[in-house]
């Protein structure tokens, strides 16, 4: 090893223990957020329904979100709705 090669040596060891800091900071952030509880999955399925979900909200509740949760709220939901419209058109028709 000639005496650039090591005077190089520890700028080379610092650099790879900044990156390798680097690299956990950036693990660390990839990490799962928070799932999202019952009542903001409820709010979630409400406003998919209606429409009124911005796209950038929408892609954080599919990284947050349950899915199996969201089906759920999602056909407990439909059978309100559904169970809604038998009970106005009775009211109707009688």
């Amino acid at each position: 090893m000639s005496t650039s090669d090591s005077s190089l040596l520890p700028f080379i060891l610092q650099f790879a223990k900044k990156g390798f800091h680097l690299v956990d900071k950036l693990t660390r952030k990839k990490e799962q957020p928070k799932a999202y509880g019952f009542w903001k999955t409820v709010l979630i399925v409400l406003c998919g329904h209606i429409g009124v979900r911005p796209s950038k909200s929408r892609q954080v509740d599919f990284e947050r979100a349950n899915g199996v949760h969201v089906f759920a709220v999602a056909v407990i939901y439909f059978l309100f709705v559904i169970f809604s419209l038998i009970m106005l058109v009775n009211y109707i028709v009688k």
